[in-house]
């Protein structure tokens, strides 16, 4: 969902030049999306019907500008997969402030209000750092 929400608000600022692209530390490589998840995203405008679960490598860590995870235990263990870039890697509601360390919920196996919220907490945040990538995505491409 984070990544159909970031390529929905990317299309709609026409800004190309930002690629999103999500990965699992425990995914299933080609598993579709939730059936709840593709339904609450097409409920608000994100079609991820498409969508293909891709197991996290090492290459697209190193290829990546900024790396968000949902929870902290993603983060330690991205982190870990690459401590001489580890700078580059984000909990999701952290990045951009100082103090805070929330988990995004993961709603799998869970019901279809839990889609709702985790959706609802990933436009919220996503929409916030926006700009923080754009910026970033700026400086990256003037080096």
């Amino acid at each position: 969902m984070a990544e159909g929400i970031l390529r929905a608000l990317l299309a709609k600022k026409h800004i190309p030049n930002v690629i999103a692209a999500s990965a699992g530390i425990m995914a299933s490589d080609e598993r579709e999306a939730e059936p709840f998840a593709i339904s609450i995203s097409r409920l608000n405008g994100v079609d991820i019907s498409h969508h293909r679960a891709v197991m996290l490598t090492r290459a697209m860590l190193e290829n990546a500008d900024l790396v968000l995870t949902m929870e902290k235990m993603q983060f330690l263990y991205v982190r870990g997969m690459i401590p001489q870039e580890k700078d580059k890697v984000y909990l999701l509601k952290a990045f951009g402030r100082k103090g805070v360390e929330e988990d995004v919920e993961d709603p799998i196996s869970r019901d279809v209000e839990a889609y709702e919220d985790c959706f609802a907490t990933l436009k919220l945040e996503i929409s916030r750092i926006l700009p923080l990538i754009l910026k970033r995505a700026s400086e990256s491409e003037d080096s």
